[in-house]
């Protein structure tokens, strides 16, 4: 697979953004300024840029990650009395363009590393394949004191797209995360097979020109089973352009290797 997008299917996209539960309540951190308030699926974010999970949010282009009221964040100082927060959520297929993860800020647009949209500071693509603006959240900010506020769910929000065929959207890997025989056959395919462009332990191999291959070790809770069993099957055809993914047909990799695999790809990350 080349670089990929975080593959969260629909389902599980709609089901995160009517959570009620406060992602950022933090009880055990001194000195936390985050207050929530949930009304109709909306909430309020306080922040401070004192806060050590706000601190790039202290200089010009610095950018900072947040979740509130299920909406996953991305806030950026565009100027010195101005602040922006997105949905870091690429309207592609869902990449997570937080700065650790498949997003750059580079002063003037968020570019997602995925599949190379691009998104102006307002939210509005500049640059497919994405075709939907990012929604936008409203954000008073005070330079003086460093303070500032976010409020979601006043606004609309586009809807997530899922990429992956019916045929794939509900498939469910039928080996367990820990089942030994399908972790140890899915690291001899790994090895043979994926290392060469995804690196040994999914952390991706340095020297391809773009897209480069998806790393993998941070995690790929966000892929769902039918996603992954899908890029599998396809490969370039219908990754980003100009990947080099080879297809694996069902004569190349049985559905029982294809499983075993994607049971190794998640024992990767975290």
């Amino acid at each position: 697979m080349t670089q990929e997008s975080a593959g969260m299917n629909r389902r599980a996209f709609l089901q995160l953004l009517g959570c009620g539960g406060c992602a950022l309540a933090l009880p055990g951190v001194a000195g936390c300024t985050i207050a929530e308030l949930y009304e109709s699926g909306g909430g309020e974010l306080a922040f401070s840029v004192a806060e050590p999970r706000f601190s790039a949010l202290g200089a010009v282009d610095g950018v900072a990650t947040a979740d509130v009221a299920g909406r996953p964040l991305i806030l950026i100082r565009t100027g010195e009395d101005t602040i922006v927060a997105l949905n870091r959520l690429c309207t592609h297929v869902q990449c997570d363009m937080g700065p650790t993860q498949s997003g750059r800020w580079d002063g003037e647009k968020l570019i997602c590393t995925c599949h190379d949209s691009h998104f102006d500071a307002a939210g509005k693509v500049l640059k497919g394949p994405a075709t939907r603006d990012l929604a936008a959240y409203p954000v008073t900010f005070d330079p003086g004191t460093g303070e500032g506020r976010v409020v979601v769910g006043s606004t609309p929000e586009p809807e997530p797209e899922d990429p992956t065929p019916e045929e794939f959207r509900d498939l469910v890997n039928p080996y367990a995360d820990d089942d030994a025989d399908a972790l140890a056959r899915g690291q001899e395919i790994w090895s043979a097979q994926c290392a060469t462009c995804h690196g040994a332990q999914g952390e991706s191999v340095a020297g391809f020109p773009e897209p480069v291959p998806t790393a993998f070790q941070s995690g790929t809770s966000g892929y769902s089973d039918g996603y992954l069993l899908w890029r599998l099957r396809t490969g370039a055809a219908t990754g980003p352009e100009n990947s080099i993914m080879p297809a694996y047909s069902a004569q190349d990799l049985s559905d029982d290797d294809a499983w075993k695999v994607i049971t190794y790809l998640r024992s990767l990350g975290p």
